[in-house]
C-alpha cells in the first residue's frame, strides 16, 4: 500500500461506528479490510439489508458492475469479497468514479457491449460504496487513486471480542463457546474466527474429536513464537492431528531443536506422555534382532465421547 496506511480498528464497536458513520453520510465510502470469519459482513448485514443496499457478493466482471451500479441508482453499493481491482482496471475505473467526493457522481462506460442494451453510456447517481474484503489489493495506480478517496480499515479484533460477539451467534453449542472462553484465559488462543465456532460445533454434534481440530486454530502463524518448547512441541503435533510422529521428526522440524538437543527433547516427550498429553506407540519387537532397534512414535491423546442424543 503505497500512499495510505489503514487504520486498525481491533473490536466490533468501532467497526460499527465507521459503519454508522457510512449509512449517516458521514463516511462518503468505506473500505474494510480483514481476514475471514472475523464477522465483517455480518456487521455490514446488520445496518444494511439486502432491500437497503445494492449487494454483490464476489467476483464481478466490469460491464456487470456497471449494470450493478445501474440498477442501484442512489442506493448504498456494498462488495463483499471483492476482487483484486488492479488485475481489472474497468473495474478499478468504476470504482474509482463512484468514490468521488462529490455528492453526485457520474458513472460513465466507453465502450460498446450488447448487455447494455438500452441502458445509458453515463448516468449520475449518489451511491456511495462499502467494499469488504480478506486481502488489499497489489499496488496500482489505480488503486492508489481508490485509497484518497475511502476510509480505509484494517479490521483485526482481538480473539477476547470475536469470542464475545460468537456468545449469541445461533448454531454454537454453550459447552464449544466455554472451552474457547477458557482457552482464552489461560493464554493459548492465538487467533480464533467466528467460524471456528460453528465448525467445533459441528464436530461435537456428531460426536467427533472437536478440540483437538480447534485447538490446531488456536495456534500461531508460526509455533516458533510460542514461549516454551514443550508448548512447540504440542502445537507441532496439532498441525498434523492425524499422523504419528518420532523424536527425530522432531529434530528436523521446529529450528529450536536442531543441532543437539536429542536428550531434552526425549525428556519433554516422556514427560508429556506421563502427564496424558501424549500416546507413545512402541514398536513391536523392540529389541529383536540386531542393530538399532525401532524408534517410539507419538500422537495426540484425542478425548471421543459418545453422540449426544437428539430430540
Amino acid at each position: 500500500m503505497a500512499n495510505t496506511v489503514p487504520t486498525v480498528v481491533d473490536c466490533p464497536t468501532v467497526l460499527t461506528r465507521y459503519i454508522r458513520g457510512f449509512r449517516s453520510g458521514m463516511v462518503q465510502s468505506l473500505v474494510v479490510i480483514g481476514r475471514g470469519g472475523t464477522g465483517k459482513s455480518s456487521l455490514v448485514r446488520e445496518h444494511f439489508s439486502k432491500e437497503m443496499a445494492g449487494w454483490k457478493v464476489g467476483r464481478i466482471s466490469a460491464i456487470k458492475f456497471y449494470l450493478h451500479l445501474y440498477g442501484n441508482v442512489d442506493r448504498p453499493i456494498i462488495l463483499d469479497d471483492a476482487p483484486n481491482i488492479a488485475r481489472d482496471l474497468a473495474l478499478a475505473g468504476l470504482l474509482r468514479q463512484l468514490c468521488e467526493t462529490r455528492p453526485v457522481k457520474t458513472v460513465s462506460w466507453d465502450t460498446q457491449s450488447r448487455l447494455l442494451k438500452d441502458i445509458p453510456t453515463e448516468f449520475e447517481t449518489r451511491s456511495r460504496l462499502i467494499l469488504i474484503t480478506n486481502k488489499w489489493m497489489d499496488s496500482h495506480p489505480e488503486v492508489e487513486a481508490l485509497e484518497t478517496r475511502c476510509s480505509l480499515i484494517r479490521y483485526e479484533p482481538s480473539v477476547e471480542s470475536l469470542h464475545e460477539r460468537a456468545r449469541d451467534m445461533s448454531g454454537v453449542e454453550r459447552v464449544v463457546w466455554d472451552y474457547v472462553g477458557a482457552a482464552i484465559r489461560e493464554g493459548r488462543v492465538h487467533r480464533v474466527n467466528l467460524r471456528d465456532y460453528i465448525l467445533a460445533t459441528e464436530d461435537y454434534r456428531i460426536g467427533v474429536d472437536w478440540k483437538g481440530p480447534l485447538e490446531a486454530k488456536f495456534l500461531p502463524d508460526d509455533i516458533e513464537d510460542l514461549d516454551s518448547d514443550r508448548e512447540v512441541i504440542l502445537a507441532w503435533a496439532r498441525r498434523w492431528p492425524r499422523k504419528t510422529f518420532a523424536l527425530r521428526d522432531l529434530l528436523m522440524g521446529p529450528s529450536r531443536f536442531r543441532g543437539g538437543h536429542a536428550d531434552h527433547v526425549r525428556r519433554l516427550l516422556t514427560e508429556m506422555v506421563e502427564d496424558g498429553v501424549l500416546v507413545e506407540h512402541a514398536p513391536e519387537g523392540r529389541g529383536r534382532g540386531r542393530g538399532r532397534p525401532p524408534a517410539s512414535r507419538y500422537s495426540l491423546r484425542t478425548q471421543c465421547r459418545p453422540k449426544p442424543s437428539v430430540n
